[in-house]
């Protein structure tokens, strides 16, 4: 999993990429555990039933 940290400053906008390291599954029982109104969808990604489209 990963994400972009983002800081605009008056010279530019850099982006780093950060990986980490998660319980994917741990993630998608505390959804459910939760009824998070949106688990299903986001539980979705967890399992990678939603590639982005450039195919990472």
């Amino acid at each position: 999993m990963g994400y972009f940290a983002i800081e605009a400053t008056r010279e530019g906008v850099p982006l780093a990429h950060r990986r980490v390291d998660c319980d994917r599954g741990a993630i998608v029982a505390e959804l459910a555990r939760l009824r998070h109104p949106s688990a299903g969808y986001i539980s979705g990604f967890m399992r990678g039933e939603h590639p982005p489209p450039w195919g990472g």
